[in-house]
């Protein structure tokens, strides 16, 4: 359900777009003319659900599906345009932003749901089980072709930032929790910043003994 509010502080517009395959969707962004949404193929099964399961214990990964983009113009919140790119998860989102006919987005991209369900649970138990861990993304969605391009960074990072300033336009510098030498342990130990324009990263890194949290 998407809502459009008024500066006056009043319900504008309500639209229930039908989705089928419902995911788990964790973020967003919205770009000058644009809201998007990265809906990744773990998809809430109600029957599981019903018999007792915990709501994540609901969701099942089906890659098959793919990972899939979600377009909704602001000034028509009813007419969708979807996307189809290689099954990914993915928690966040840095920014996104409108190239002409190409929409322009970042995020951190996971192979799989590990970290939400076995990765977190064994956090919170204190153990650690090496994975693939998230690593950054960046994404072209041709609004004139209907297609999607995506290419994938070296950074091994989660939790992108940019100045908020620029939310929504063409940033250059994206700032991010990266993991450099975290060794036998969960979470990233460094923060990132990346110059997007010429591929230089900027990194400190805080030790051994320091966990980098969401900033």
């Amino acid at each position: 359900v998407v809502w459009r509010i008024g500066a006056d502080g009043r319900l504008a517009q309500a639209v229930t777009l039908p989705v089928p395959q419902l995911p788990m969707v964790h973020d967003f962004a919205v770009t000058e003319r644009h809201l998007v949404f990265l809906l990744p193929p773990f998809v809430f099964e109600r029957t599981r659900f019903e018999e007792g399961a915990t709501f994540l214990g609901s969701h099942e990964w089906r890659p098959g599906l793919g990972l899939r983009g979600l377009v909704l113009p602001k000034d028509r919140l009813d007419a969708p345009r979807w996307f189809e790119l290689p099954a990914a998860f993915v928690f966040h989102i840095g920014n996104a932003w409108d190239d002409g006919a190409t929409l322009r987005l970042d995020c951190m991209r996971s192979p799989d749901a590990w970290h939400a369900t076995a990765g977190l649970e064994q956090a919170m138990a204190g153990r650690y089980t090496p994975h693939e861990h998230a690593r950054l993304m960046q994404v072209a969605l041709d609004l004139g072709s209907g297609t999607a391009r995506q290419v994938l960074l070296p950074q091994t990072a989660e939790f992108p930032r940019i100045d908020p300033a620029v939310t929504g336009r063409r940033h250059r510098q994206l700032f991010m929790a990266s993991r450099i030498d975290a060794g036998d342990r969960p979470g990233h130990d460094a923060v990132t910043r990346l110059d997007l324009d010429s591929g230089r990263a900027d990194t400190w890194r805080y030790g051994a003994d320091v966990v980098v949290e969401e900033h």
